[in-house]
C-alpha cells in the first residue's frame, strides 16, 4: 500500500538543550516514542509548527522530517502552560515501531433529544474519547458521530454502545464509560 503525504513536518535533532533554552530559541521541545526504545529528543520550529496545524494531518500520521531519517508519527500529546497557552512540549509515537496506540477523537452529536425537547438539559460527560488504533486502522476513524435525536428523560449513552471500525478499541479501564446523558433541568 502507498500512502501519500500531502505535508510534512521538519524537526532537528536536539542534543544537551534544556527544553526552557529550546522555547527561548522559537522551538518547541519534543520526543518521539515507540517500539519500547528510548525516546528521541527532537525540537520542532513553533513558527512551522503552528502553520502545520492549520492542516488535516495533525491528528493523523504523517512524516516527520529530521536531518538523516523520515518518522511516520502521530501526535500522541501536547503540553501547553496554562497561563500563556503556548506549546511546552509534544510528544509523537513512531508508527513504525509501534504494534498499537493511543489516539483521542472527538464526540459529535447529531439531532436534537426527545428529552431536551421536552425541557430536559443535555449533560456530555466525554467530548473526547481515548482509542487504541493500529497503523492499519488509525485513518478508519476521524470521529465517534452519535445520533441522539431518539435519547429520552434520563437516558444516555455510555461506551459499551459503540460500534467501532474494525482494530479500533476503546482505551479505558472500564468496559462501560457514560459518554452522555439528558437529564431533568433540575439535575444539572
Amino acid at each position: 500500500m502507498i500512502i501519500f503525504f500531502m505535508f510534512e513536518l521538519k524537526c532537528q535533532y536536539r542534543q544537551a538543550q534544556l527544553p526552557c533554552e529550546v522555547r527561548q530559541a522559537g522551538y518547541i521541545p519534543a520526543i518521539i516514542y515507540g517500539g519500547g526504545t528510548p525516546g528521541v529528543k527532537v525540537k520542532v520550529n513553533l513558527q512551522e509548527y503552528t502553520k502545520f496545524s492549520k492542516t488535516p494531518n495533525i491528528y493523523r500520521i504523517f512524516p516527520l522530517v529530521c536531518a538523516d531519517k523520515t518518522f511516520h508519527v502521530i501526535l500522541q500529546a501536547m503540553q501547553r502552560n496554562t497561563k500563556s497557552n503556548v506549546i511546552e512540549s509534544m510528544d509523537f509515537i513512531d508508527t513504525n515501531l509501534t504494534q498499537k496506540f493511543k489516539i483521542w477523537v472527538p464526540v459529535i452529536t447529531e439531532g436534537k433529544p426527545i428529552g431536551v425537547q421536552q425541557g430536559g438539559l443535555l449533560r456530555i460527560i466525554h467530548s473526547y474519547l481515548p482509542l487504541v488504533v493500529t497503523k492499519e486502522s488509525v485513518n478508519s476513524i476521524t470521529e465517534i458521530k452519535l445520533d441522539i435525536s431518539n435519547l429520552k428523560m434520563n437516558q444516555k449513552i455510555s461506551t459499551s454502545q459503540l460500534v467501532l471500525p474494525e482494530g479500533v478499541t476503546l482505551y479505558a479501564p472500564k468496559k462501560y464509560v457514560q459518554i452522555l446523558q439528558v437529564v431533568t433541568s433540575s439535575k444539572a
